[in-house]
């Protein structure tokens, strides 16, 4: 007998066995044998967009070190409009019944997740323009941050784009057409597309205040009085004429020089007396360049000896490009003034969101540390009110030559 014939012939028998055997078992084929996904249950989530707006504020980022490193957005005292849109998600709650181990029935319907886009409406905007989201982004004006309801939300990255227009504004109502996409780095797009009629006087549900101990930085607060800009209701076509942010800045430009003028007779006096020995010994002491870098921010300064500066200052752990700041500085009554000319981000002119006149001034207390210079104030810039102490250090001239 051919052994090898017989084995191969046995061998495929068994086999044709097996798989009628497993035919009989298992009605449904090839799938019997592959792991396929299970068919996704229908989900019970629902969304809905609630606004509010909070009148005489400015929109700041709150620090939630060592929780969360890119902190949340809150509302501080200011001169502005601050609008925030909330995406809510509600599901229904399952329970168990007392029918059986599992078997369960929907109950009610809870908030779940709670998503809200800020906005710093610019204190300019009059009744009847329309703002493009996308233009105000680079300005700090915009905020996103998520988190369960009734506890914390955290700020993550997004991008906002469309347009957002002040149908009218009184002391008591603003009515604002809304057209959005927010769009989450880490989770779904949505729209808003929505005319609201806010009351200025009631309290908001969704936007929280900041704690000001906790706040390294607020995003500027250069706008006039939002009563300047307060009027019967009026719509598109009828916008108010009402002093712009330039007219702003050109009256206090003239109240400032007047009483800088004051000042400078007193101060000259003051100088011819003790020769200014010691703005001068202050301003020697600041000459050269300075840096420091902090777990969120890395700063340079630079003064040269002909009176020019360059500020420069860039967020750290990611790709950000340094904003830098640049223009004259001077030493008057013990304080540094630096007067900014310029404004530069990502090559990109940003002048137009520093501001102008004392917007364009920042005013620091300037001590020198042994080999350290102590700088205490106002920035002007999203690190706001800060009191760190800057390092001499070397690094490439951020002035060009003249």
């Amino acid at each position: 007998m051919n052994w090898k014939a017989f084995a191969a012939l046995s061998l495929g028998l068994a086999v044709m066995t097996g798989c009628a055997g497993s035919s009989a078992r298992d009605t449904s084929g090839l799938a019997s044998g592959i792991n396929l996904p299970r068919p996704a249950e229908p989900t019970t989530a629902q969304f809905r967009i609630e606004a509010e707006i909070v009148p005489d504020a400015r929109l700041v980022r709150e620090d939630t070190t060592p929780v969360w490193h890119h902190g949340r957005f809150g509302y501080l005292p200011g001169r502005e409009l601050v609008l925030v849109v909330s995406r809510i998600t509600s599901t229904e709650v399952y329970a168990r019944t007392d029918g059986g181990p599992r078997e369960t029935i929907r109950t009610e319907r809870q908030d779940r997740f709670l998503e809200r886009l800020w906005i710093a409406i610019p204190g300019d905007l009059n009744v009847g323009d329309v703002l493009r989201i996308q233009e105000i982004e680079n300005d700090r004006r915009l905020g996103y941050d998520r988190g369960d309801v009734g506890r914390e939300q955290y700020s993550e990255p997004f991008r906002a784009l469309g347009t957002l227009e002040i149908k009218s504004l009184t002391d008591h109502e603003a009515v604002i057409e809304l057209d959005v996409v927010v769009r989450p780095q880490r989770h779904r797009d949505w729209r808003v597309a929505q005319t609201f009629s806010l009351g200025l006087a009631k309290a908001p549900t969704y936007a929280t205040a900041a704690d000001p101990n906790r706040v390294p930085w607020v995003i500027r607060d250069a706008a006039p009085d939002i009563s300047s800009i307060f009027t019967p209701p009026r719509t598109l076509g009828t916008a108010p004429e009402v002093p712009t942010i330039d007219q702003v800045a050109t009256s206090r430009d003239a109240e400032r020089r007047q009483s800088e003028g004051e000042r400078s007779t007193t101060r000259a006096t003051q100088d011819s007396a003790r020769g200014g020995s010691q703005d001068g010994e202050l301003r020697s002491a600041i000459v050269g360049s300075w840096s420091v870098r902090t777990p969120q921010w890395e700063l340079k300064m630079q003064f040269e000896p002909n009176g020019r500066f360059a500020y420069s200052s860039e967020r750290q752990g990611g790709n950000f490009s340094p904003g830098i700041k640049r223009g004259e500085y001077s030493v008057e009554d013990g304080k540094l003034v630096m007067r900014v000319t310029s404004f530069d981000f990502d090559g990109e002119d940003h002048m137009r969101h520093l501001g102008t006149g004392s917007d364009a001034v920042i005013i620091l207390d300037a001590t020198p540390v042994d080999d350290k210079l102590r700088l205490k104030g106002d920035f002007k810039d999203r690190e706001g009110r800060m009191d760190v102490f800057f390092d001499r250090a070397k690094f490439p001239s951020m002035l060009s030559s003249r």
